[in-house]
């Protein structure tokens, strides 16, 4: 059952991902679920599914972006924001970082960025 924890203790590089197009291709859901081991309905309750296994939000983050780059041989273009890469990448409206996990679904993409140029902005 996604023993993320585990996998991270031992060494393993995880590569997170949305599975679009059958699941959202939205980035925060992902998150939600590797931070709070929950659903998007809250089931099954607060301290989440196998709440051992949970993840901080920075591993998460790591995960969607640098662990990908990794495991598709890509980090010298991919997975962080650094001179010479790509800049792909979203802006959210609230600090992911600092809130309660149960709030990440409310919050808004403020912008997106492709190789370098807004996609999408609120402002």
């Amino acid at each position: 059952s996604y023993a993320w924890r585990t996998m991270l203790d031992s060494g393993a590089t995880l590569a997170f991902g949305s599975d679009a197009p059958i699941e959202t291709i939205e980035p925060l859901p992902g998150l939600y679920a590797a931070v709070s081991r929950c659903r998007p309905d809250g089931y099954p309750g607060p301290d989440g599914w196998y709440p051992e296994q949970k993840l901080s939000m920075h591993e998460a983050v790591h995960a969607f972006t640098m662990g990908t780059a990794v495991a598709g041989n890509q980090e010298t273009y991919l997975g962080s924001i650094t001179p010479g890469k790509r800049a792909d990448f979203t802006i959210f409206a609230r600090d992911i970082f600092h809130m309660p996990a149960d709030e990440l679904l409310q919050t808004e993409i403020a912008a997106t960025i492709v190789n370098g140029e807004f996609k999408h902005r609120t402002w």
